[in-house]
């Protein structure tokens, strides 16, 4: 392992022998990769090095001597083939194999994932202020928590964020939306709920990988959130890091949480 940023290795994860995991990269041009007139007394590298993290959610597997290059995030329950160099993100629940690693088939994924429209608003509306008030709960007082729900109540305003942010929500057999996420042309992720009664299955993670995908279609660099308490160790899991702490208007409270970042990878 060269770890010069955090390797986040989730539950049951399989690493066969000789994997390689490699947290550092370099310019691609070399007039930016080497120092201009370097001086060997200076006690510096003489060139440009930066880190990435690398994350490995849980349930996944990598083939023998596998090497997983700096940014990279391979998603839930995938495996990697034996001997791939994976150089871009996988996402969650197929086999991807190779040099560079590519997606060979998907795997089952239980709930469909598509984009969410004002026909959605009072779904939406009412899994929002569910989830505050029932998971949330748990690093928010019950104050805290109902003067935040009382934001999601008017129909109006989740009609004002379809108009400036695309929607996608995950739907069980039934056709119940049981989580949305959002993304932006700026990169910034504004809302992320899953569910009351569909929390830990593996939802979020399929909703951000979506939405990851979204941004990289807009060309985004950086992606920014400002996250609650509940949802901080699941974005740093995924590679966000805190920019900041700060306390942000609710409606009549001021509720502490953090605006996240993440850097996507593009190579």
């Amino acid at each position: 392992m060269m770890d010069e940023n955090h390797i986040h290795i989730g539950y049951q994860v399989l690493i066969a022998p000789n994997v390689q995991f490699y947290t550092a990269t370099h310019p691609i041009e070399y007039n930016e990769r080497f120092v201009e007139d370097w001086d060997e007394s200076s006690g510096e590298l003489f060139f440009r090095t930066s880190a990435l993290p690398i994350t490995i959610e849980d349930n996944v597997w990598i083939g023998g001597g596998s090497i997983i290059l700096a940014g990279v995030t391979i998603g839930t329950g995938s495996v990697v083939g034996a001997g791939s160099v994976v150089t871009k993100s996988i996402p969650a629940n197929c086999v991807a194999v190779g040099n560079p690693c590519r997606v060979i088939r998907y795997l089952k994924f239980d709930y469909k994932i598509r984009t969410l429209d004002e026909k959605d608003v009072l779904q939406m509306r009412d899994l929002f202020c569910a989830t505050v008030l029932n998971v949330n709960t748990r690093d928010y007082t019950e104050e805290e928590a109902k003067d935040w729900a009382s934001c999601g109540e008017r129909t109006e305003r989740w009609k004002e964020l379809l108009a400036y942010n695309q929607y996608v929500g995950a739907f069980d057999e039934h056709d119940c939306l049981v989580g949305f996420a959002s993304m932006n042309k700026d990169g910034y992720l504004h809302s992320m709920f899953v569910h009351k009664d569909f929390q830990h299955k593996g939802i979020a993670t399929q909703l951000l990988w979506e939405v990851e995908r979204i941004a990289r279609q807009y060309g985004v660099v950086h992606i920014t959130s400002e996250v609650s308490l509940t949802a901080r160790p699941f974005f740093e899991k995924k590679g966000y890091e805190v920019v900041k702490i700060q306390k942000c208007q609710a409606n009549r409270l001021k509720l502490t949480n953090f605006v996240m970042r993440k850097l996507l990878n593009y190579k």
